[in-house]
């Protein structure tokens, strides 16, 4: 399996949940480790060939999983039955791929706005500059469009 990092996850999981996966992984053969750095729990889950980390920034009442770096295909699996780590993480790219496209949108439509102005005012150097950068968009959003 390649490597698999997930950054900004912010997913919330439970202390209860965060036990069954660590139970899981000692089941599987695999060591824990905690360390703490700067404010955040850094899970480290390993055996003598693979070292996954699990980052988390501690609530009252939950665990926010920050960041996700997996090796090994079993605890893929153990995240995948105690969380379903996969389908969030799925969820969670869709919708941020969503809002950058709103915002693309958004910043499309403000163009056109300020294009039309500048053509009312028949400003041709304005005018290919903002022509220019709504281009740019156009291909930023079929970029996205094609994931």
């Amino acid at each position: 399996m390649k490597k698999l990092v997930h950054e900004d996850l912010s997913l919330a999981i439970t202390r209860k949940e965060l036990k069954g996966i660590v139970q899981a992984c000692l089941n599987q053969q695999f060591q824990i480790f905690w360390g703490f750095h700067k404010g955040t729990m850094i899970l480290h889950i390993y055996n003598s060939e693979e070292r996954n980390l699990l980052t988390f920034r501690r609530h009252k009442h939950y665990l926010e999983l920050l960041r996700a770096q997996i090796i090994s295909f079993p605890v893929l699996q153990v995240l995948d039955f105690s969380i379903q780590f996969t389908l969030k993480t799925r969820k969670r790219l869709e919708q941020k791929r969503k809002r950058t496209a709103r915002e693309i949108y958004q910043e499309i439509d403000y163009y056109l706005m300020v294009l039309h102005e500048e053509l009312t005012t028949n400003n041709q150097m304005s005018v290919q500059e903002i022509k220019h950068k709504l281009q740019e968009l156009r291909r930023e959003q079929k970029r996205l469009a094609k994931g």
